[in-house]
């Protein structure tokens, strides 16, 4: 298990007397059930701060990951993963929801 916060601030911005801060929360967790099946599940939150002079906007994203892995010979892999995003954002016609499904398969030659 992990956990991530961090904050940064971007000067460099196109319009004149303006920055951005950016905090991003996360969080991830791995979870071996057996020799060849495991569990991955990874959390983060943004939060988007636009500073302008004439005022603020922010925007807030999350993004959730889960996978399931399983090996079902030590040079082959089959993976599930489901993904969810959504932004929250300053322009309402901006705003969005995405789940995803996704099927894996690895292998080592």
């Amino acid at each position: 298990m992990s956990a991530l916060s961090l904050r940064s601030v971007d000067e460099n911005r196109q319009v004149e007397n303006s920055y951005l801060i950016r905090d991003k929360y996360g969080l991830t967790m791995t979870y071996r059930y057996a020799y060849n099946l495991e569990l991955f599940w990874q959390n983060s939150y943004d939060v988007l701060e636009y500073y302008f002079e004439e005022g603020n906007e922010t925007e807030n994203s999350l993004s959730s990951d889960l996978t399931i892995f399983y090996k079902f010979r030590p040079n082959m892999s089959f993976s599930l993963s489901y993904t969810h995003q959504e932004l929250k954002s300053v322009d309402t016609m901006d705003d969005y929801q995405r789940n995803t499904l996704t099927l894996g398969f690895s292998f080592v030659i």
